[in-house]
Order: structure tokens, then sequence, then C-alpha cells
């Protein structure tokens, strides 16, 4: 049985999630290329489905550019949140496919951008002392998204951080969410 913080925070997530993609649009500016560091949490661990999971559920703040992306608590004021599904087992020494999910990212001014996780990977050290580039024993990744109403879409690459229990608890995940411009 899982712990009652994760069947609350999957409820509270699925309930952003579904309010935010309901009712939204999207507000594009010409020319332009939208870069923010994205961290947050893990709040839904997702349920099991052929060797794989659906519905891995992330949320979170933006950040200021600064490079590299870093895992803060200090905001922009705007917020995050995506649900991911993915092939393989997950943890220290394997790499997993993202196959799909959902994303959207709210600015402060109440931009709204939204879309499809259309693939990527993670993949994670071989134990906890390796660093493959975002700390030792911290898994990498690179997802590439679609946004409603531009076709070029984007990408959100990064780190996560879930290997360390009990120490990081809940897991944690930072990256650079980049979004084509038209």
């Amino acid at each position: 049985m899982k712990p009652s913080s994760y069947v609350l925070g999957r409820v509270v997530a699925s309930a952003m999630l579904v309010l935010l993609l309901a009712g939204s649009t999207v507000t594009w500016a010409h020319g332009s290329l939208n870069v923010v560091c994205l961290s947050g949490v893990e709040v839904f661990l997702g349920t099991e489905s052929n060797g794989g999971a659906k519905g891995v559920t992330f949320a979170g703040t933006d950040n200021p550019l600064l490079e590299p992306c870093q895992w803060t608590t200090n905001g922009l004021g705007g917020s995050w949140i995506a649900s991911i599904d993915r092939t393989g087992p997950a943890g220290l020494g394997h790499q997993v496919s993202v196959q799909g999910g959902r994303w959207l990212w709210e600015q402060d001014d109440g931009t709204l951008h939204r879309g499809k996780v259309t693939g990527g990977w993670v993949m994670w050290p071989s134990n906890l002392s390796e660093d493959i580039g975002c700390g030792q024993g911290v898994a990498k990744f690179s997802i590439t998204l679609s946004v409603v109403g531009h076709p070029l879409g984007g990408a959100f690459e990064g780190c996560l951080d879930d290997t360390h229990l009990p120490f990081v608890f809940p897991f944690r995940i930072w990256g650079k969410l980049s979004i084509s411009s038209p």
C-alpha cells in the first residue's frame, strides 16, 4: 500500500492538471524563445503497467534562467505540472523510455503553455557514487514536448534525484524548459 501522502499528492496534482488543461488558451509572441528553469518534486510514482509506469507526476515552480539550472524553492511565481508514461524499470543502472504524457507551465502573468510529452529518456548512473552530469547518484533526462498552438514544440532536459532516500524526499526534479520560436 502506498503512503497516504502519495494518494493525496496524486489527487491534488490530477485535479490541477485537469482544471488547467480544460479551458486554457495559449498566447505566443512571434519570434520569441521561451527558456526557463523549472524545479519541483515527484508527487505520484505512477501506476505499474506492462513493465513500466503510467501517470508519473511532477509539479513545481519556474525559476530564473541561471546556467546550470538547479533545484530551488525560489520561484518566479509561475507553476508547472507534468504527467509521464514510461517503459522499463527505473532506478540505478537503468534507462527508461518516456512514451507519452501531458504537461503545462503557467507563468506568473497567466500565460499558459501546454501540450503532450512526445518522447524521451531517463538514465540513472550505475551506483550512488557515479556522476553522469547531475551529481552523484542522480539521474539525467531529456524529454521532447509538443506545444498547443505551436508547431515546433520544445524540450525539458535536466536531473532527477530519486535515489537518495531518506535524505531526499519527496524526490526532486530540475532542469531547463525550452520552447522553440515559431
